[in-house]
């Protein structure tokens, strides 16, 4: 599962104009226990993996899935979706 898992995560930050260090801190650890997630060198714990799914509103079985997809965001079509400011 790593190194898909890994390529999903990264997918979903770049693609939401996050860095390394904003998710680090949503999962409360270091930058460079996140960049092992995406490089496939370590697992987040499930308890992570819950709060990745849960932020990016994707479905934790997907983000576990070794099949690589398309995300499909979740969650109200009458809320609009989180904006996200890019801390370059």
């Amino acid at each position: 599962m790593s190194k898909e898992l890994g390529d999903k995560l990264r997918s979903l930050r770049e693609n939401h104009l996050l860095t390394q260090n904003d998710l680090a801190e949503l999962l409360t650890v270091d930058r460079s226990t996140y960049a092992y997630y995406e490089s496939g060198k370590s697992e987040p714990r499930l308890d992570s993996l819950f709060r990745i799914a849960r932020f990016y509103r994707v479905s934790f079985e997907w983000l576990c899935d070794d099949a690589r997809g398309t995300y499909e965001e979740k969650g109200n079509p009458d809320i609009p979706p989180r904006r996200y400011k890019n801390k370059r």
